[in-house]
């Protein structure tokens, strides 16, 4: 994106992509007297830490946290294309894409990995019925791998619907009409 921003012609200076590890990278650029403004896509706690800071260097800040995508199927849907986009917006892109309705794949290190079966802990003791995987891979090349989770009989007050885990665990919650699932 940076290659084809820089491509067609944007100002330097615009738009930046800047990488490295949030906790050195990130702080530098949020401590930086030249930031003015700021976008943060990621974790509740994070981004309240950076709302803070920002709050108290008066900088404009916007923050996307924790979101939760919903996917709603209704009865008189192409069933088969449903279920692709089902599959594709549950089990897509090795957890990496906030904007998914879930993740698949391996996880970017333990405590992630170790994060997301507690999720699948959780929604079992909440009383979700697990229908399908939820459990740890051993894969000959070294990772975090976790079969993808499917979770039914489900409700909104359950963390599982309320929290995002950013790992490979759909869960489905059943209501009777449109009003209902919006």
């Amino acid at each position: 994106m940076a290659d084809i921003l820089h491509r067609a012609g944007l100002p330097d200076g615009v738009f930046n992509l800047v990488l490295g590890k949030g906790s050195v990278v990130g702080q530098a650029i949020l401590e930086h007297p030249g930031i003015d403004a700021l976008s943060f896509t990621g974790s509740r706690g994070v981004g309240e830490a950076i709302a803070e800071i920002a709050g108290k260097r008066m900088i404009r800040c916007q923050l996307e946290m924790g979101g939760k995508n919903p996917l709603v199927v209704m009865d008189d849907a192409d069933i088969d294309i449903a279920v692709e986009c089902a599959l594709d917006g549950s089990f897509y892109a090795t957890g990496q894409r906030c904007t998914a309705s879930s993740r698949l794949g391996p996880v970017v290190d333990r405590r992630q990995l170790e994060n997301n079966l507690r999720y699948v802990d959780i929604a079992r003791n909440e009383g979700a019925e697990l229908v399908c995987g939820g459990g740890l891979i051993e894969r000959p090349t070294p990772g975090f791998y976790m079969a993808p989770a499917l979770f039914i009989g489900t409700h909104n007050d359950m963390c599982i619907n309320r929290e995002e885990v950013f790992g490979p665990v759909a869960s489905v919650i059943q209501v009777a009409h449109f009003d209902e699932a919006l």
